[in-house]
């Protein structure tokens, strides 16, 4: 009887230690998912077929260990998407990009203009040249924003006839209006030419926490649309709007001009995120696709389509 007993004492042991283990495994496991945070998202820019490349807003000064952009590929199944860090070819620890806030593709190409926002002083003011080159993105060249800015959070590059035309703003927060200035843009040398500006009035008057320009893209037709966000801190609630506000056209003269729009077009509302990014893609049938890219801070970023096409 006493060895019988005992036997039932064994196996009950293992069977807690297998359970036991179980659990730390399982425990593992939960803990190995919760640490996984996709990075935020600053600027977002199409680059082909299901691929965007976003920027990301580092500020360390001493090294290039945390990233400025990352490759990314829309999902193909419940995996979710892929994404790596793209690799920069700073030259030295002065040149690496210091809070990047937007990516903007030249139309038809894979080179695109990384803008840092100039919050941290006019020294990182700065406007990248780069070539997409699987695995990186080669800096070609940089400029300077022509004039003295503080937070640019949303460019974007359009081509008029054949010039290319270079488009900026501040974001504004808690102000009620903020200037969209624009200017000729070439590439060889990168030169930005003479400045011109219109006034941007918050569509929503009286949130102190809104960013008035967090994102701006433009569409093959020339039309501009931006993000508003509200940003009341790293734990949020976050809220976007995406808006339709104008386009980009010749005058009488010949020379490029932002029309507004006197009432701007609400696309979306985009409830629970802060949206930093807006890229267009393509698609084959000659329509195309709205993607915004978040920066939801504590709660890391993310990229998703909205239910616009046109």
């Amino acid at each position: 009887m006493k060895r019988r007993i005992n036997a039932i004492a064994l196996i009950l042991c293992s069977l807690a230690i297998i359970l036991l283990g179980t659990h730390s495994v399982a425990n593992t496991q939960e803990s190995q998912f919760l640490t996984g945070k996709f990075p935020d998202i600053s600027g977002l820019a199409w680059l082909e077929g299901d691929k965007f490349i976003a920027v990301h807003d580092a500020k360390n000064f001493q090294s290039d260990i945390q990233p400025r952009a990352t490759l990314i590929e829309l999902p193909q199944s419940s995996r979710g998407i892929f994404w790596r860090f793209l690799n920069l070819n700073w030259n030295d620890s002065s040149e690496i990009a210091q809070d990047l806030e937007s990516i903007s593709r030249i139309p038809n190409t894979q080179y695109f203009l990384l803008a840092e926002s100039g919050s941290l002083g006019q020294q990182f003011a700065r406007i990248f040249l780069a070539q997409y080159q699987q695995p990186q993105l080669k800096i070609i060249a940089f400029t300077r924003f022509p004039t003295p800015v503080s937070n640019v959070e949303g460019t974007a590059v359009a081509k008029v006839g054949e010039q290319l035309i270079f488009l900026y703003a501040e974001r504004a927060e808690g102000k009620p209006a903020t200037e969209i200035r624009w200017a000729s843009l070439s590439l060889q040398p990168l030169k930005i030419g003479s400045i011109e500006e219109v006034t941007f009035t918050n569509p929503i008057p009286g949130d102190s926490e809104v960013r008035l320009i967090s994102a701006m893209e433009i569409d093959r037709e020339s039309r501009l649309y931006v993000a508003s966000t509200s940003d009341p801190g790293n734990k949020g609630p976050f809220s976007s709007i995406i808006w339709q506000i104008g386009a980009i056209a010749e005058n009488e003269n010949g020379k490029p001009q932002i029309v507004l729009c006197d009432t701007p077009k609400r696309l979306a509302n985009v409830d629970g995120f802060k949206v930093e990014g807006l890229a267009i893609r393509e698609l084959n049938n000659s329509k195309g696709e709205i993607f915004v890219g978040v920066d939801d801070e504590n709660y890391g970023g993310t990229i998703r389509p909205l239910p616009i096409s046109f």
